[in-house]
Order: structure tokens, then C-alpha cells, then sequence
């Protein structure tokens, strides 16, 4: 699973990931054991915050998430399709200018690390909504120690018109923190 922030315009980044970075302070603090596959993964601007997203579905002990979705490395040539599942579990909204959004599903969960976690969320849901935006990656406090720079260059080559150059780390102690800018 992993956390996406869904912000309706460019205008509205710095706010939304102040007020969510302190939101996701205070759930972390609050309900540590329930946060703790709760990573986010980007910040994406999207007009439609979440209309159109798939939901996921659960059907008794048996989840069914949304949508089976492609490997796409351009978001204006979809790939062929893997066969995977993703969708939104739940998401919150603030004043209808940005949402958080838990993305579940069996490609996320099966990533053994937050990068490949993100790639595939990338090519799962952002890559397959109708005009996807701009995606700003947001990486964990260990991955921010350790190669953001190659990193951001295989994601911007993967996504040449998706990544921007803005990204930011997400700091369990600190929040939300913006690295880079244009």
C-alpha cells in the first residue's frame, strides 16, 4: 500500500503538503501500528483530485481492488497490460483543494521497496487516468540519504512527461519536506 496527495492546481502544492505533512504527523503519532505501511509515495496534480479513480472493492474475506491496469512509460502511450490490481482504498479531502489517497492492491503490496512501490503505482493508476498532470515523487527519509538524483533521472526517463523537478521527503519526525525545487 502507499499514499498518494492529490492536489487540484500548481498554485496549491506548498499549502497542501503543509497541511498534509502535519495531518500525517499527528495519524503517524496517534496510530503508529496503523501507519505502518502508510509511505507516501507522490504528490500529483490533478484537477479532478480523485473523481474517476478507481475505488477498491472488498468483498468478505476476499479483496478485489479496482481497475487492472498497464505498465505504461509514457503516459501518453499506454503499455501492454500486466494483469495487475490497484485502486483507493480511502482517501481525505480538504476543502476540495488536495486529498490524501491509500492506493491498495496486489502490485503495490507485492513491491519489495518504496521505489519500485512508486513505479508501479506510476504505471498502475497515474499513467492510466484520463489527463494524468504533473507527479511530484516524494521519497522516505532512508531512500533521501542515498541516490535521489538517480533516482529522479530513471523516473523522469521512464515518465519524460510526468515527473517535474520538484520533489520532496517524507520525514516521519519532521513531515513533509521539500527538497527541490524549480
Amino acid at each position: 500500500m502507499g499514499v498518494l496527495l492529490l492536489v487540484r492546481s500548481s498554485d496549491g502544492v506548498t499549502a497542501a503538503v503543509e497541511q498534509a505533512g502535519a495531518f500525517l504527523l499527528q495519524w503517524r503519532r496517534r496510530f503508529p501500528d496503523a501507519c505502518a505501511d502508510g509511505e507516501l509515495l507522490g504528490v500529483w496534480l490533478r484537477r479532478e483530485l480523485g473523481s474517476g479513480l478507481p475505488a477498491w472493492r472488498r468483498s468478505g474475506r476476499d479483496a478485489a481492488p479496482g481497475v487492472r491496469v498497464n505498465d505504461c512509460r509514457d503516459p501518453y502511450r499506454p503499455g501492454r497490460g500486466v494483469g495487475h490490481d490497484v485502486g483507493i482504498r480511502e482517501s481525505l479531502t480538504c476543502a476540495d483543494t488536495w486529498a490524501l489517497c491509500w492506493v491498495d492492491g496486489g502490485w503495490p503490496r507485492g513491491a519489495a521497496e518504496l521505489g519500485q512501490r512508486r513505479r508501479r503505482i506510476l504505471d498502475g493508476l497515474v499513467c492510466e487516468a484520463d489527463g494524468p498532470g504533473l507527479f511530484l515523487p516524494v521519497f522516505g527519509a532512508g531512500e533521501a540519504t542515498g541516490g535521489v538524483g538517480a533516482a529522479m533521472r530513471e523516473l523522469q526517463g521512464r515518465y519524460p512527461r510526468l515527473v517535474g523537478d520538484t520533489w520532496f521527503v517524507d520525514d516521519r519526525r519532521h513531515g513533509i519536506l521539500r527538497f527541490r525545487g524549480r
